[in-house]
This record gives structure tokens, C-alpha cells and sequence, in this order.
């Protein structure tokens, strides 16, 4: 193998529900995830000669290398294996950080995922789902990319069966919502009164299945905080979306049209305002 190229999606979160904070400081949450088509980021592995692991990140990056998931699932894999790493890794970032579509976790999962098999497959899916919950809570769905009900901290996942012919326009305006500041800001709106209405049916992933049910929490802490989330959704559903909502603690939002043209008008009208759009479909 001189080099392998592998595709890191984006996903989207159709419905999140947020539950109590757990004891062990994170809540509990209850939402219907799935992978983007042709939204998401491009990892290249190469065999090196050196016996180490190497890097390299687009030169806009200013996150240190040590908290970059990339880096630290792969550090993870190899400490875990006892296995010595002669490897390289590229990324072509083209999710946004702090967009609510899981760039980095889809990043830490693809890393797992590949070296596991470029190394002969040492470690267990079991394996692979422990250490992805270590490095993050979206980390575990991205090992399976497929539709599924995600709950707990994000780590009990049901895969489902969903009929996503529709097409998404995922909307970003570009600048990032911290997911832990939104979580605190979650708390705050909480004290007064509960945002989660549902009660246990939103524990039965049966009810994600109708669309009806699709909502986000996050956005009635976050849309007083930022009107202009608020509008852009109202925007979507006039420009034709059968469904419009947040995807987890944003900042980016998308619009699920009947059409792909559809969707690209809409994504002319957002782009004219300099917003970042993306036409996609779901994996199902």
C-alpha cells in the first residue's frame, strides 16, 4: 500500500432530544442520526519507512496536534495494540469545526476503522467501540455510518432502515458553536423550565420514525442566542423544506426538499448571503 484514500462523512442529526445530566457530568440524549452522501472529509493513509506516526493538517488549523481526534485515536490505536506505527496520515478538511456535523468524530472513527484494517484487524468491534466512546460521544456512531437511533451518552446505537429519497441543504454560516458552551447554555434554559416535552416516548425509537417528531432541543436554548439560526430555518421551510431543524448543538442547520433542484435553489438563495451550503443526500 503506497497510499489509501478513505471518506470521513458528515451527519446530520434529524431529531435530538436532550435527557438529565448523568453522573458522570454528560447528558443523556436520545436522537435519529444519519450519515451525508457526499458531504464530509477526505483521510489519506501512507506507509512511511520511519518508524513513527505522522500528521499533517491543513495549515489553517490552530487546534494543537496532541487534542486533534485524528491524532489521538490514532495514538490510542497504536498504545492499545502495542503495535509500532510506520504510517502517515493526510486530512482534506472540508467539514467545518463546530458545525453540529461531526467532523472531528467522524475523523477519530475513520482513523480506528482504517488502521485496524491496514494492521491485520487486532482489535474486536467491541474494541473499537470502547475506544470511540473514550475519544467522544458521536465517535461510536461513525464506526457504523449508517441511519440509526443513538441514545444514552451516544454509545447504546439501534441501526435503522430509513427510505431518505429527499434531498438535504445543509446550511453553515460559517462560524462555530462550542458543543460543550452549548450544553451549558442548555442547563442554564432548564433551571426554568423543562425543554424536553416528550417524556419516555422519546426512549422508543419508534417514535423518531415519524417525521412529525423530528425537533431539536438545542434550539430552543440556542435561537434567543442566535435570531438569525431562527430565520434561516423559518427561510428553508418557505423555499419548499418538507422538515428544517438544527443538527446537534449546531451551528449548521439543514432543509430536507423533495428535489435536488429544489435544494439548489435554496442553497442559491443562502449562497448569496454568504452562507456555506451543501446539497446532499443521506446514506441509507
Amino acid at each position: 500500500m503506497k497510499s489509501l484514500k478513505v471518506f470521513s462523512p458528515a451527519k446530520l442529526n434529524l431529531s435530538l432530544f436532550i435527557g438529565k445530566k448523568r453522573k458522570d457530568q454528560f447528558h443523556s440524549i436520545y436522537s435519529l442520526m444519519v450519515p451525508l452522501k457526499s458531504l464530509g472529509d477526505t483521510l489519506i493513509f501512507s506507509q512511511t519507512k520511519q518508524k513513527k506516526l505522522t500528521l499533517h493538517r491543513p495549515l489553517k488549523s490552530t487546534l494543537p496536534q496532541k487534542q486533534n481526534l485524528i491524532w489521538k485515536a490514532a495514538t490510542l490505536f497504536f498504545k492499545t495494540t502495542g503495535l509500532t506505527p510506520s504510517i502517515s496520515i493526510r486530512v482534506q478538511k472540508n467539514i467545518p469545526l463546530g458545525a453540529g456535523l461531526g467532523g472531528g468524530s467522524s475523523n477519530a472513527a475513520t482513523t480506528l476503522l482504517t488502521l485496524n484494517k491496514l494492521y491485520g484487524a487486532p482489535l474486536s468491534q467491541k474494541k473499537l467501540e470502547e475506544l470511540a466512546l473514550h475519544l467522544g460521544s458521536d465517535v461510536p456512531f461513525f464506526l457504523y455510518a449508517h441511519p440509526a437511533f443513538v441514545r444514552g451518552r451516544g454509545e447504546k446505537i439501534k441501526l435503522l432502515r430509513l427510505k431518505l429519497k429527499e434531498w438535504f441543504l445543509v446550511l453553515n454560516p460559517g462560524s462555530p458553536i462550542s458543543t460543550p458552551w452549548a450544553y451549558a447554555q442548555w442547563d442554564k434554559a432548564n433551571r426554568v423550565n423543562s425543554l424536553t416535552k416528550k417524556g419516555g416516548s422519546v426512549k422508543n425509537y419508534k417514535f423518531f420514525l415519524k417525521r412529525n417528531h423530528w425537533e431539536n432541543d438545542f434550539e430552543k436554548a440556542l435561537f434567543p442566542l442566535y435570531p438569525y439560526l431562527e430565520e434561516a430555518k423559518r427561510t428553508l421551510v418557505k423555499l419548499g423544506a418538507k422538515k428544517a431543524a438544527l443538527s446537534g448543538s449546531g451551528s449548521s442547520l439543514y432543509g430536507m426538499f423533495k428535489t435536488r433542484r429544489m435544494a439548489e435553489h435554496a442553497a442559491t438563495y443562502f449562497e448569496k448571503k454568504s452562507w456555506l451550503a451543501w446539497v446532499t443526500q443521506g446514506r441509507a
